[in-house]
Order: C-alpha cells, then sequence, then structure tokens
C-alpha cells in the first residue's frame, strides 16, 4: 500500500485519511 500511503500524506489535509 505505497500508493495508499503516498496519497494520503497531502490528502489528510483535504480529506482524512481513513
Amino acid at each position: 500500500m505505497n500508493i495508499y500511503l503516498k496519497w494520503c500524506s497531502w490528502a489528510k489535509m483535504f480529506i482524512q485519511c481513513l
């Protein structure tokens, strides 16, 4: 899940990474 964690990086700001 590398991609997930990577996108979760900035996504966290936009939408809390679930």
